[in-house]
């Protein structure tokens, strides 16, 4: 009896322990529009220092803040493949990948320029 109690002892710590691994609160759990909310330092993939900083908001809007303290507006709107910032009416629309443990976000544009945007 006593090693049957000990069995089924050892078998609900384990079990518990077990569960306990199943919580994930890694960024990758959320959505892209989750994991884009932030500031971002941004840098053409040619460019060997920050451009500016973009922040985007949860009210679909971004903010680009240049080393000048200049700062600009713009619109986006995100879908599972693309980025499309409407500033003005216009628009340039981004392909896009998150990486390294999505602190690390890759927009390739139609005509092929490449920005690489890091977590701040």
């Amino acid at each position: 009896m006593k090693k049957q109690l000990l069995i089924i002892g050892i078998t609900l710590v384990l079990i518990t322990v077990g569960m306990s691994g199943c919580t994930d609160n890694n960024l990758s759990s959320k959505s892209n529009e989750e994991k884009l909310i932030g500031s971002w330092d941004v840098r053409d993939i040619n460019a060997n220092s920050t451009q500016y900083v973009a922040t985007f908001f949860t009210n679909n809007s971004v903010k680009a803040t240049f080393p000048s303290g200049e700062k600009s507006w713009d619109t986006y709107a995100m879908t599972d493949q693309s980025l499309k910032f409407t500033q003005y009416g216009g628009g340039t629309t981004f392909e896009y990948s998150f990486s390294d443990n999505d602190n690390k976000l890759t927009l390739i544009a139609d005509w092929g320029q490449t920005l690489i945007l890091t977590r701040k």
